[in-house]
């Protein structure tokens, strides 16, 4: 019984530790803490994680603000031609970044496929976008990490990471790590942006 007893407790203490066990991923720029056992490749400018997704991350000038391009809506009415109707339909339906209105007055918001919401991370005023549902883009960019020079351009330097139709299963996860990331800023405090920049509560 005693043996037993002690095989549950140390079954349970194992579950404890394999649930709460995260991934270090790390780089000169920043790191983060994956939830859960992950294979992770690190590369100069992107990660991928358990050979299925792949993270993106820049840091330099102009960089993609991860805004999602609007779909250019058509509006089709109800023809009496069916025949003609249905190949209207289809035609258009194949187009990229388009998509069909059977009403004269649309929202936009309604064929938009992220959503966006504007947090604080590590002082800095981030853009979190994320799917709406099913699969989708993951990602923060932030418009002023620090003030630094590349090459002989020196201005604000932007920071991106993101994941682009990210498995569904791991979209909260990635959220989660990317919203708790350090970043490995410049220790020379000439290199750091004003405090005006980052604080920001908008």
């Amino acid at each position: 019984m005693i043996k037993v007893t002690i095989q549950i407790v140390c079954l349970c203490f194992l579950c404890l530790f394999c649930s709460c066990s995260n991934t270090l991923v790390a780089t000169k720029d920043f790191s983060f803490k994956l939830k859960g056992n992950h294979e992770v490749s690190i590369e100069s400018n992107y990660i991928v994680i358990d050979s299925v997704d792949t993270i993106f991350y820049n840091r330099g000038f102009y960089l993609n603000t991860l805004t999602e391009v609007d779909p250019e809506i058509v509006y089709i009415p109800k023809m009496s031609d069916k025949e003609a109707e249905i190949k209207m339909l289809s035609k258009i339906d194949s187009l990229p970044h388009t998509e069909i209105s059977r009403t004269r007055r649309f929202d936009l918001d309604k064929y938009r496929n992220q959503n966006v919401s504007f947090i604080p991370l590590r002082g800095f005023r981030a853009k979190l976008t994320y799917p709406r549902e099913y699969k989708g883009n993951v990602g923060i960019y932030i418009d002023s990490l620090y003030y630094g020079c590349i090459s002989d351009v020196c201005g604000n330097i932007e920071f991106n990471i993101y994941g682009v139709d990210v498995r569904q299963t791991m979209q909260e996860s990635y959220i989660k790590a990317f919203t708790n990331m350090v970043f490995h800023l410049p220790t020379d405090s000439s290199k750091l942006p004003p405090t005006s920049t980052n604080s920001s509560p908008n």
